[in-house]
């Protein structure tokens, strides 16, 4: 697969995934993989990837302080559910920056998650990054270019499978970034 940039054209798939790691300190992790669709073609157009909460030994103290702002308001704890939300939270909020596209397929593997998000079903105290994740994709399907669908998880789906990699990378802070925001503007480029 090549790889390329999204133009305003192109129908985006999107994937979704969050990961917890239970090891000495318990941490998550999320990331999400675009692949860009354009006259029948496919292209990787990159990936974003991070900590739950996010990994803030870069940053500087007004910086740590933002950071530590976002963490308490959206409930970031260090569970898989949370980094799923995550994952659709930081995929969604990244959408909504790009502007319109054609059409955008969310892939997620947490099927709760999905039918939360789309609004089809109730979470009794769901993390709060899934009423983040929840708001952002209603704006994207107001636009009527956002369309969640479920993949199920570890089924060698590799863009999914891609994904997942990334976010239990994440979670053992073995990926590092440039850009250390709870909310990415920027994409790894392939």
């Amino acid at each position: 697969v090549a790889s390329t940039s999204p133009e305003p054209r192109d129908i985006l798939h999107i994937f979704t995934d969050g990961s917890a790691y239970y090891g000495d300190s318990p941490a998550a992790g999320w990331a999400f993989v675009i692949i860009i669709e354009r006259d029948e073609n496919f292209f990787f157009g990159g990936w974003a990837a991070g900590a739950v909460p996010p990994d803030t030994r870069s940053l500087d103290d007004t910086q740590k302080r933002d950071a530590d702002e976002q963490v308490r308001a959206f409930g970031m704890e260090s569970d898989s559910q949370t980094a799923e939300a995550v994952a659709l939270a930081m995929a969604t909020w990244w959408l909504i920056q790009m502007g319109p596209m054609a059409a955008v397929y969310c892939h997620v593997d947490h099927d709760v998650l999905r039918k939360f998000a789309d609004g089809q079903s109730r979470w009794f105290d769901p993390p709060g990054a899934a009423l983040l994740a929840r708001a952002f994709t209603r704006v994207l399907n107001g636009a009527a270019t956002g369309i969640t669908r479920h993949v199920k998880a570890h089924s060698g789906q590799p863009w999914n499978e891609m994904a997942d990699v990334l976010a239990k990378a994440a979670a053992k802070q073995e990926l590092t970034s440039e850009t250390p925001v709870l909310f990415p503007k920027f994409l790894h480029e392939p």
